[in-house]
């Protein structure tokens, strides 16, 4: 058997949090001293999902209100080249590519160790597995391997306890488990019966430094102080409530602003707005890196934001989002949580970074311990067995 540590994840998805992640992890393995590759499981309803421009399974209601993206065909069509682009270039795959969960049964012996995670892989209600059967979860849960088994940071994010159920069997198979949020950990500890570690999202695992080192950012191309509004809102939320209080903000602050809304389009037809839909992951960073202030109800897009040090405010209309809460509270950010855009004051405050970055510090550290530990524990028991 070979010395390399296999890694499965949501790597494929054209989505910044899901390929940034799965970099993270894999910079992060090879940092402990291990040579690693990520299972290249690229399934049929992904494809569907991330490729086509309109979902094959959505339903009808959701069809056309995503029609107006049918408009931006070739910013969608330059931004799918660009991530193919950065997953060639950045992160290093098994020799084949993998539809089918019965596919990876070829693996079952190839690696010394199997990663599953981090993202949403265990969430049944994820964009790649909410509309396909059980067995499609089974590839992340690692049913198809046969050596030693450890989660990072995998999410189940809005599964019910009797959902998570069905995958109980699978997830008491692992050595090690872990979760991104702390609520997650309590929850699949108590249905595994185990301690479930809480691990920092990978985005983390390297800091804003790091990240340039490792991803050449192209130039930014706008030109002075702009607002990234980084959203993940679909067409119809994003052109009757997001555009006029975007609009607000332009003239009140006399910011241009920088708009990514990768569900939603958008046709810059207004004065002070650049589309940036195009932008591939290590556009993202440069776009985060150079804004005076980033806007955003993404999870990844506030971890960036602190990662660069930006100043950030963060959506979140009922302040329940547990990804956000968590993180922003254990580094004591939570008052950058506004209800709406139009709560961000004409004045882009900065931020002092000092102590959140201390305490992202340690969690970064107690991860990659957490890391480093499974690896080698997991390791150390497969050779007692074998």
């Amino acid at each position: 058997m070979t010395k390399k540590i296999g890694l499965i994840t949501y790597h494929s998805a054209y989505n910044f949090g899901s390929v940034l992640q799965a970099l993270a992890t894999q910079m992060t393995i090879k940092k402990l001293g291990y040579s690693t590759e990520i299972v290249d499981y690229r399934p049929t309803e992904g494809d569907y999902f991330y490729k086509h421009f309109f979902f094959r399974h959505q339903p009808l209601r959701f069809f056309i209100t995503d029609l107006p993206t049918a408009l931006v065909i070739p910013q969608r069509q330059l931004r799918q080249r660009r991530f193919e682009e950065f997953i060639s270039r950045h992160i290093a795959l098994s020799p084949g590519e993998y539809k089918e969960p019965e596919d990876l049964n070829v693996l079952h012996d190839t690696y010394s160790l199997m990663i599953s995670g981090s993202d949403q892989i265990i969430n049944k209600h994820s964009n790649e597995l909410i509309t396909v059967d059980w067995k499609y979860m089974d590839p992340y849960l690692l049913a198809w391997f046969d050596g030693p088994k450890i989660s990072y940071a995998s999410s189940p994010a809005s599964m019910t306890d009797e959902e998570l159920e069905k995958i109980a069997p699978q997830l008491r198979k692992f050595d090690e488990l872990s979760a991104r949020e702390q609520d997650a950990a309590g929850k699949l500890s108590k249905l595994t019966g185990r301690p479930v570690a809480t691990v920092c999202d990978p985005t983390l695992l390297m800091d804003g430094k790091e990240w340039e080192q490792t991803v050449n950012l192209p130039v930014n191309r706008i030109e002075g102080d702009y607002v990234l509004y980084y959203s993940l809102k679909r067409p119809r939320v994003v052109f009757k409530e997001i555009m006029p209080q975007l609009k607000r903000l332009r003239d009140r602050t006399g910011c241009k602003i920088a708009i990514i809304t990768p569900l939603a389009g958008f046709i810059p037809s207004t004065k002070g707005f650049v589309n940036c839909l195009d932008a591939g992951p290590a556009q993202f960073l440069s776009l985060v890196k150079h804004a005076r202030t980033i806007i955003t109800d993404s999870s990844h897009g506030t971890l960036f934001s602190i990662n660069f040090r930006k100043p950030f405010w963060t959506l979140d209309e009922n302040a329940q989002d547990s990804r956000k809460m968590q993180i922003l509270s254990r580094i004591g950010l939570n008052s950058r949580i506004i209800p709406t855009i139009n709560d961000v004051p004409d004045s882009f405050d900065s931020i002092d970074f000092g102590d959140s970055h201390e305490h992202i510090e340690h969690f970064r550290d107690h991860s990659i311990d957490y890391l480093r530990s499974a690896i080698e524990h997991a390791l150390e028991s497969s050779k007692k067995d074998a």
